[in-house]
């Protein structure tokens, strides 16, 4: 999936890759880009900083490798935190990026379009059921269990916070006035609700 620095791409983020053991050195950086690619679709990818395509991994994948560095902090409330700050950042800076290129023209619905084009790059394949003024993006297959058993990188709930953090700093940017939330029920993390009358897809 990965491409080193295409015509279109624009990079949104970078953060430091560290060691595991107790020194916690750093050893490189993950640079994240964004693309909406008219081939492949709407995607962002991490690569290693100077290092090219053969290090790209998606972004579903970017989560868990920050969550594992997350892990390493003793202290929980603020493993927590950094990911969540971690989901704000790039939801904010990919809103930005969506507001300049594919949101350029005249949209109905510009909250649930970011929200299909993030989905996408997560790789979630998903269903959308409208219920009078609610839009549930409902997910029915999560890449993140089968990643994390081929990278041997482990599954979190801060995977979960991060996610839910990209997607409410994104919408709130593309559209403030258009709540989110992750209904109280079985897989809640699975499931995004937006208030959006006629909401239409990208």
């Amino acid at each position: 999936m990965s491409t080193l620095n295409p015509p279109r791409a624009t990079l949104i983020c970078r953060y430091p890759i560290a060691s595991a053991d107790m020194y916690y050195a750093e050893l490189g950086q993950r640079e994240l880009y964004v693309w909406d690619d008219p081939q492949r679709g709407f995607r962002i990818w991490g690569e290693l900083a100077g290092m090219g395509e053969n290090t790209a991994i998606p972004l579903c994948e970017v989560f868990l490798e920050y969550a594992m560095q997350c892990q390493a902090y003793s202290d929980e409330t603020q493993a927590f935190y950094l990911m969540e700050s971690f989901g704000v950042g790039l939801g904010q800076a990919t809103a930005l990026y969506i507001l300049d290129t594919v949101l350029v023209g005249a949209l109905a619905n510009p909250g649930a379009c970011a929200l299909e084009c993030l989905l996408e790059s997560l790789q979630m394949n998903f269903t959308l059921h409208q219920i009078g003024p609610e839009l549930r993006f409902v997910i029915c297959e999560c890449p993140f269990d089968k990643i994390a058993q081929q990278t041997g990188l482990p599954l979190s709930e801060l995977v979960h916070v991060g996610i839910n953090a990209l997607v409410q700093s994104l919408l709130h940017v593309i559209q403030p006035e258009l709540p989110v939330a992750s209904p109280v029920e079985e897989r809640s993390d699975h499931v995004f609700t937006i208030r959006a009358e006629n909401a239409r897809r990208r």
